[in-house]
């Protein structure tokens, strides 16, 4: 099964495969609050158990192939996330605008604020990717990078430890992560119209 988010004229929109892309059909997305604005992300888990963030920072549950939702978590007033990611059923995180990155061990119940000042002032982490070690991968949609900057792929360690995977190495460029994407140990990051490949 896959499933794509996103935003409809302001509002949530989900699609759902179970052919492989070839066909889709809309999502009923009973249980969302009725102001919500646009999905953000999803996360999959093995058992057909979804997950979705709204760009508002509230978390819902489907345990039956999206035919229900349940609100796990109320955004706060002035939130603005982007990326949802699990390990477990138990432990995640999820991610957005000014350094939010907020970490679960109880399945949502409640969250804990991670610090985030290594990754810069008010960055915006835009995208979360777990890797088989359980490492958690971020990227962070900075436009401007310089030998001074960390490159905006970093990683977070088990005891929660950020530190950054690329550097800029001395060089400038212009780099705004639109996407991050794990294929065996290969890591591919997605710029406005480019994409890069990297090894973990």
């Amino acid at each position: 099964m896959g499933i794509i988010i996103g935003d409809n004229s302001g509002k949530p929109i989900a699609l759902k495969t179970i052919d492989k892309g070839a066909h889709w059909q809309k999502v009923q997305l009973d249980g969302l609050q009725t102001d919500e604005l646009a999905l953000s992300d999803v996360f999959i888990f093995p058992d057909n158990t979804i997950r979705i963030l709204s760009f508002k920072g509230n978390v819902y549950e489907s345990t039956n192939e999206c035919k229900d939702w349940c609100l796990l978590r109320s955004g706060k007033e002035g939130e603005s996330l982007n990326s949802i990611a699990f390990t477990s059923k138990k432990e995640g995180y999820i991610s957005g605008l000014q350094g939010l990155l907020l970490k679960t061990t109880d399945g949502g119940s409640t969250w804990e604020k991670i610090e985030t000042a290594v990754l810069g002032s008010q960055v915006n982490i835009s995208n979360l990717e777990y890797t088989k070690d359980n490492r958690l991968l971020m990227t962070t949609a900075e436009s401007f990078q310089d030998e001074k900057n960390k490159a905006p792929l970093f990683s977070i360690d088990t005891q929660g430890k950020i530190s950054p995977i690329l550097l800029a190495n001395g060089k400038t460029f212009v780099f705004d992560a639109y996407g991050l994407f794990l294929i065996n140990d290969k890591v591919f990051l997605l710029n406005r119209d480019l994409l890069y490949k990297t090894k973990l």
